[in-house]
Order: structure tokens, then sequence, then C-alpha cells
């Protein structure tokens, strides 16, 4: 895919980018990060909803020619998704995560 997408100012959360780390009591290893983008920082939100929408459209083939209406996509809502996390408040998050070799 050639969808790329820089950030400007982002918060890092669960952040095992030097080490890896289980993640929920798996007893697998992965490096990853959640990164926190502020719901204020209009110009950085809409540049990840259009990287996503051309990701979708470059994988069409793939979804067999239409986007399931149920689709999940990497841009969370933190205020959704963790409400109990002051740190998530106000902010939409992406999660990576990548085992180890």
């Amino acid at each position: 895919m050639a969808v790329k997408t820089v950030f400007g100012e982002v918060r890092f959360s669960y952040c095992h980018v030097f080490e890896p780390d289980s993640i929920n009591g798996s007893d697998e290893k992965k490096y990853s990060v959640s990164i926190l983008i502020s719901k204020k920082d209009k110009a950085i939100v809409e540049q990840v909803k259009k990287a996503i929408n051309e990701a979708v459209k470059e994988g069409i083939s793939r979804l067999g020619g239409k986007v399931p209406p149920n689709m999940k996509t990497p841009l969370r809502d933190g205020d959704e998704e963790r409400p109990d996390d002051d740190d998530y408040a106000g902010c939409y998050f992406v999660t990576y995560s990548h085992r180890l070799c």
C-alpha cells in the first residue's frame, strides 16, 4: 500500500518501542504503542481520516468490491472506548503493534 501519513504533535501511551512486552496477559511479546491525537487538532485528524479512506480505496478489491458497513478503522475515539482513562479524554487514538521476528 502506498498510503503514508506523517503525524504532527501527538502523545504516546502504553509505549513499548524499545523492549517488547506482553499485552493483556498474552505469552507473546510485541512492540506496541498507542498514538493519542487531540480532537482539537483538526488538521491531523483529517489527514488520518484521508489516509484511511485512501487505504480503503486501494484495498476495495479485497473487500469484494464494496466496504462493509461495520468495518472498523484504525482511528478510534478515546472518549468512547476508554472513558475511564483520563489520558484518552478528548483524543482519538491509533494503536500499532509488531511481533518479534
